[in-house]
């Protein structure tokens, strides 16, 4: 039977000479594989140029069993980017979420609220003309929010441990473990949860202080999800922002 979702590419990965792999985020069906031919015509209805990184698509696809693949018979752009496929900073920070995203969404569980996070993040900064440095690290906090990871600051005070593996502000350094911050780069954590994309201007970082902020956070992620590995792309959205 012929189906139809919406989806973000995430990942393609060539199987055989004519097919490929591509992992999508679905607005239907959460995480999911499917198998997709490579067009060997202008007019086959897979447009394989479509399968970037982030790119927002619709798909049609069958499932033959639950043993094998769904297969993509027709791909359609969703939402079109403007910029971020032609210029070089957004092109990186696509390839950085995309595999962030890669490597955290796991279950085949549709979530509306994350799918609509999802396209306003990535339409916002297709549109975006300036000030988009703090981008990725802004997206990493607020995206805790849907994978229960946020941290609770309703208890914050002044001079505040932040405690990385219990998610909360202390009082005191923790004895049993070394996972914390330091007073200062957790008043550096308060601020960053307060902000959003149009507000991330306001706090302006370094080059040292930016590069903390993703080492900072993607251990934080390490932490809760043993699975996550050190991201390729983190490399080189280090050399990006100076």
């Amino acid at each position: 039977m012929l189906d139809k979702t919406d989806g973000v590419v995430l990942r393609v990965l060539k199987h055989t000479d004519s097919t490929s792999i591509v992992d999508l985020y679905t607005k239907d069906f959460g995480r999911r594989s499917y198998v997709v031919s490579v067009p060997k015509t202008r007019k086959s209805k897979i447009k394989y140029h479509l399968l970037q990184p982030l790119s927002l698509i619709n798909i049609n696809f069958t499932t033959r069993s639950k043993s094998s693949l769904p297969r993509i018979h027709e791909i359609n752009v969703l939402l079109p980017y403007l910029s971020i496929s032609y210029d070089p900073i957004k092109s990186a920070l696509a390839f950085f979420i995309s595999e962030f995203l890669y490597r955290v969404l796991r279950e085949e569980v549709a979530s509306p609220s994350l799918f609509n996070y999802l396209l306003h993040s990535f339409q916002w900064l297709d549109q975006a003309r300036s000030n988009i440095a703090n981008y990725h690290i802004v997206f990493l906090i607020r995206f805790t929010r849907f994978i229960g990871l946020y941290p609770n600051i309703e208890e914050y005070g002044r001079e505040q441990y932040f405690d990385m593996l219990n998610a909360s502000f202390v009082q005191e350094k923790p004895l049993n473990h070394p996972y914390f911050l330091n007073l200062e780069e957790s008043r550096w954590l308060l601020r960053l949860t307060r902000l959003n994309y149009e507000s991330m201007h306001r706090l302006s970082l370094n080059r040292h202080q930016r590069n903390r902020c993703i080492e900072v956070i993607e251990s934080y992620y390490r932490l809760h999800l043993p699975t996550f590995p050190e991201l390729k792309a983190t490399s080189v959205l280090k050399e990006l922002f100076n």
